[in-house]
């Protein structure tokens, strides 16, 4: 009987891996609306096209440049959401209010009855503001972009679903799976939604995909001939991600110690891309070229660095995957490897640090949303949190939870203040004497142990934020034998 129950277990595991995942498409003008929205008010990770046709457009007015102002004031409320408590550096586990009204604006209706479903996700009076907002942009919305764009979101989703069938998209999302060591449910089915974005004959058009657990959402160019093997490569990018979401916290643990156990300087900075660069190995280019028989000559991604490493990486990987291997610590030793020969002296590269912050302040010189947008216009920031004020729990743990580069802004002021935090990071408490001594309009840059760059700015105005900026860009690099610099 021993046996027999053994084999029945076995049996029953073996079924639930080869049950077919389900893929449901789905179209909303609500969805579009919202992305209409974040985009021209000049949101991060949105499609340029949405924002330059409501620009060229004559809804383009102070009124409605009022309203988009007042909606970037909602992002304390759209920003926040849950995390579950992680032990693992890198590994968020929870969701932001925008995506959870991202994801019901799939299935609401109209206007009211999205209002209806995220009722309790935001403070009641920016409730009410953002729906405001989203209620006088609809008929802009309507008129520049959504008439005309449905009839081809639905000829798009059904090329989609015909091509899923022609490349064995199941037996591919298995390989996918082993590969990830990934514990994907059999029964959770995977929510595509479809959002146009206007093509502009005389602009840089481009999409722009998006990953919410077992939802995704992705834009398609509308007024050309639209490329349904690209956007199947874009969609297996993104259900990438969420495969990689679901591994076990046991293999993730593993995972991160593939990294964390080597000897290479840039360990951690391969730590923090390899979610993108193997999704974009494997959607860009595994699945697309699944799906036309060649492999695609473009851009893969829309940052520099995510691309080339993914092309770097993607030989190795399409090997693993072909022989239904799963990733293991030679894999990311070879990765680190190859990180660190296309990106030499990476961990000491200002472009390369600053394209993942943590920026602490103690909000008397700026604000987080003022902070960034000085960043975001200045460098590429791929990834972006703040923190404040310099002593608190939650700054300390919020530096110390992330291989971010840590980027700190005081003036004089501040220097109790930033005795205190050097306490819990020995980088800064060796070198507080040097920081302390540091004049107005100057900064100090180093690199840890773990080869994370720590980088103090001292200033008496925000607007100095930007001249740190220029010259961090200008010197190029972080020097270990001068580590402070003036501007």
């Amino acid at each position: 009987m021993k046996f027999c129950y053994s084999f029945l277990i076995i049996l029953v595991f073996s079924v639930i891996s080869r049950a077919e995942i389900k893929i449901e498409y789905r179209i909303n003008k609500l969805h579009g609306l919202f992305n209409f929205i974040l985009a021209a008010s000049d949101q991060p990770h949105t499609p340029p096209g949405l924002k330059e046709v409501f620009l060229r457009s004559k809804y383009n007015t102070k009124e409605n440049q009022d309203l988009l102002t007042a909606f970037n004031l909602l992002d304390r409320s759209l920003q926040n959401g849950y995390n579950f408590s992680k032990s693992i550096p890198g590994r968020e586990n929870g969701v932001q209010v925008q995506d959870q009204i991202l994801t019901q604006s799939f299935y609401a209706k109209d206007l009211a009855d999205l209002n209806q479903r995220t009722i309790g996700l935001m403070p009641i009076n920016d409730q009410i503001q953002f729906f405001s907002i989203l209620k006088k942009f609809e008929p802009i919305f309507e008129e520049l972009v959504w008439k005309g764009a449905e009839h081809q979101l639905k000829k798009h989703k059904n090329k989609l679903e015909k091509l899923a069938k022609k490349v064995n998209f199941q037996k591919m999302f298995e390989t996918a799976r082993i590969f990830y060591h990934a514990n994907w449910p059999a029964d959770a089915p995977f929510l595509i939604g479809l959002y146009p974005i206007p093509f502009l004959k005389d602009f840089k058009n481009s999409t722009n995909s998006h990953s919410i657990g077992s939802v995704e959402e992705h834009g398609v160019l509308i007024g050309i001939d639209d490329d349904v093997n690209d956007s199947f490569g874009v969609i297996f990018h993104e259900l990438c991600h969420s495969i990689y979401g679901s591994q076990s916290a046991d293999f993730q643990n593993e995972f991160y110690h593939y990294f964390a156990d080597s000897k290479q300087p840039e360990r951690f900075q391969t730590y923090d891309w390899i979610n993108e660069a193997l999704a974009t190995a494997i959607g860009n280019g595994w699945a697309y070229e699944k799906a036309n028989q060649v492999m695609q000559r473009k851009s893969w991604y829309n940052d520099p660095i995510i691309d080339a490493l993914s092309k770097e990486i993607f030989a190795e990987t399409k090997n693993y995957l072909s022989q239904e291997k799963p990733v293991d610590k030679d894999f990311i030793e070879n990765t680190i490897v190859a990180y660190a020969r296309k990106f030499p002296d990476a961990v000491y590269s200002y472009d390369k640090v600053l394209s993942k912050i943590i920026f602490v302040h103690n909000q008397s010189l700026t604000t987080n949303s003022t902070a960034k947008a000085i960043l975001r216009k200045n460098i590429r920031v791929f990834d972006f949190h703040a923190s404040a004020p310099l002593v608190h729990e939650k700054t300390y743990s919020s530096i110390s939870d992330t291989s971010n580069a840590a980027f700190i802004v005081f003036n004089d002021k501040d220097l109790s203040d930033f005795k205190t935090l050097s306490e819990h990071f020995s980088i800064l408490k060796n070198n507080l004497t040097t920081i302390k001594n540091m004049k107005t309009s100057s900064f100090f840059s180093a690199v840890d142990e773990n080869s994370r760059a720590f980088i103090v700015v001292k200033i008496e105005k925000e607007t100095q934020l930007e001249t740190a900026l220029a010259k961090m860009l200008k010197v190029e690099k972080i020097d270990p034998k001068n580590p402070i610099q003036v501007f």
